[in-house]
């Protein structure tokens, strides 16, 4: 019975062997392992935060309302002033423009005002930002010297002349 036995264990190992082989043929190839490969670094230099420009949405709406306030408070004031008897000494409008007419072209020339300080402003040279922003402002102060002399200006008056500081260049 010994023999049986060993008989029996013989072919269990046989059998057992036999069908662990079988189950591992079965099975899926062993994934190969991924070989890194190191690739040559390329520094790229990292821009300094002057390069880097962000549209300042707060210097331009102030800037834009105070030209519009200077440039209505301009038309206005020339509005009052031609219609008490004074004339306008722009040659663009003439000397007595109509009200519509003048108003329209005031906003053509306020419009493409503001569009070129939007482009200026956008720019990544701040060179260029500030070159816009001096032009607003010299324009805004050029109408708000107008509106106030023209408040104060006697239209009866004929040696009573109004000029721009930008007439002279």
């Amino acid at each position: 019975m010994k023999w049986q036995a060993e008989l029996v264990c013989l072919v269990a190992l046989v059998a057992g062997g036999a069908r662990g082989q079988e189950v591992a043929a079965n099975l899926p190839d062993m994934p190969e392992p991924k070989v890194e490969t190191v690739r040559s670094t390329v520094s790229v230099p990292v821009p300094l935060h002057d390069d880097i420009h962000r549209f300042d949405k707060r210097v331009f709406w102030s800037m834009t309302g105070a030209l519009a306030a200077s440039q209505i408070a301009d038309t206005l004031t020339t509005e009052s002033v031609i219609s008490h008897g004074g004339h306008e000494q722009n040659h663009i409008f003439g000397q007595h423009p109509e009200p519509v007419p003048y108003a329209m072209t005031n906003l053509g020339i306020f419009a493409a005002q503001v569009g070129i300080f939007y482009l200026t402003e956008h720019s990544k040279h701040p060179a260029i930002r500030w070159t816009g922003r001096a032009f607003i402002a010299a324009v805004t102060v050029n109408h708000a010297q107008l509106a106030a002399y023209n408040a104060s200006v006697n239209p009866h008056d004929p040696t009573q002349k109004c000029s721009s500081f930008m007439d002279r260049f």
